[in-house]
């Protein structure tokens, strides 16, 4: 296998294993639901979750849409768990608790 294409299975491997660390920790908050506190659970997830997600490079800039799709899958079930904002669009959820996609 060329070297380029080993590095970016390597790089697939890590986005993979992150989502599913990072999702993991989204279910441990949502099956703790310390608290329905809408600011509680933002600070979990941005100290948690997010930080996760952003820890290594090949995570804050994948190379294949489908790494992306992955990463980003996790932060939409995160958004999930606040409620009160059932009705709005992924993007209007994150406008609202002032966060931004992943890929930005």
């Amino acid at each position: 296998m060329p070297q380029g294409q080993e590095c970016k299975g390597n790089v697939q491997r890590k986005c993979a294993e992150t989502s599913n660390e990072a999702n993991s920790t989204v279910g441990m908050i949502r099956i703790l639901k310390v608290s329905r506190d809408k600011d509680a659970i933002l600070r979990m997830y941005k100290s948690l979750v997010r930080t996760q997600m952003e820890y290594c490079i090949e995570v804050w800039n994948p190379h294949l849409k489908q790494d992306v799709k992955y990463l980003e899958k996790v932060q939409r079930r995160a958004t999930q768990i606040i409620h009160g904002y059932t009705n709005l669009s992924y993007e209007e959820k994150l406008k609202r608790r002032g966060l931004t996609t992943l890929e930005k």
